[in-house]
């Protein structure tokens, strides 16, 4: 029964790892200046993240 268990959890966070992934890139306006502190939502999601002061933001899904 033990064993069962910390192998369940072995398997959980094994999945958690590989599902992980990045999505990032820079939000400029239409003179390709880079815009900061922009709001950036990934689409059909609540997920949502910041631009720097440089315009590039990062999403860990």
């Amino acid at each position: 029964m033990y064993l069962k268990k910390i192998t369940t959890l072995f398997f959980f966070f094994s999945f958690l790892g590989i599902a992980q992934t990045k999505v990032g890139g820079i939000v400029v306006d239409e003179f390709n200046e880079p815009i900061p502190f922009a709001n950036v939502i990934f689409k059909d999601s609540k997920e949502g993240v910041i631009t720097d002061e440089n315009g590039n933001f990062l999403f860990r899904i």
